[in-house]
């Protein structure tokens, strides 16, 4: 029953604006979607890592009806595992993870020359929609960047364009 406040000072870094966050999500939740089968990729091999299990629910979900194979993992730690026994053509990796970031599992990933997923498109999951985010993602390595919450057509267009040739039917 305690209520607690304080103040915190803090210097402006960055004048640049970041958007009204939460008119996006808010803009976000009323927008109804819907899946219209544009394809189908079942011979596609897609890894999703993210530590949320909702989070990884929705996209599998969203995926369903293209009937691309998912499989999961929870942490950097069990992509790394997953990558270095098993090829993807694609890997959606969280940033934000308790123990491992995004960031050193996705270079870790990626730092595994003769490994199965040594030429596999690694594309970041993110909140973080500040302005110039997307550009530090990619010098980071990532070749492609989502924003959360996912928007269907968004990750669609990303699967289709990086999807290795043969795989989208």
């Amino acid at each position: 029953g305690s209520v607690f406040s304080f103040d915190l000072k803090q210097t402006v870094v960055v004048e640049d604006t970041i958007g009204d966050y939460e008119k996006r999500i808010r803009s976000s939740a009323e927008k109804q979607y819907t899946y219209n089968e544009t394809f189908t990729a079942p011979d596609a091999h897609v890894m999703i890592v993210d530590d949320n299990k909702v989070n990884r629910k929705v996209f599998t979900a969203l995926l369903k009806m293209a009937q691309i194979q998912i499989t999961e993992a929870d942490s950097g730690y069990k992509a790394i595992e997953l990558a270095a026994s098993q090829n993807f053509d694609l890997i959606f990796m969280d940033h934000m993870m308790p123990g491992m970031d995004g960031i050193e599992a996705m270079e870790r990933i990626k730092a595994m020359k003769e490994g199965f997923c040594a030429n596999t498109p690694i594309i970041v999951l993110t909140a973080n929609a500040v302005a110039g985010s997307k550009e530090k993602y990619f010098e980071d390595g990532f070749d492609g960047y989502l924003s959360k919450p996912i928007e269907p057509e968004k990750l669609f267009k990303i699967i289709m364009d990086m999807l290795p040739e043969g795989k989208i039917r």
